[in-house]
């Protein structure tokens, strides 16, 4: 029903409403939604660049 997608450093770029989560008039729901999806896509972000960064250096914990 929403979906969020950011960047690299966790910076919200776009954010897609299903037009079935503008049909239900409880606005608190579709602004858990909107929190949820941001959420997930920061989330989702932080696990890609630590994968990407462990891949870069050879899986050693680095102190940043």
């Amino acid at each position: 029903m929403v979906t969020a997608t950011v960047d690299g450093r966790g910076k919200l770029i776009e954010i897609k409403l299903d037009p079935k989560a503008l049909e239900d008039p409880d606005a608190s729901l579709l602004e858990d939604l909107i929190m949820t999806a941001i959420g997930e896509a920061q989330r989702t972000a932080e696990a890609h660049m630590k994968e990407a960064l462990g891949k870069l250096t050879g899986g050693i914990n680095l102190p940043f």
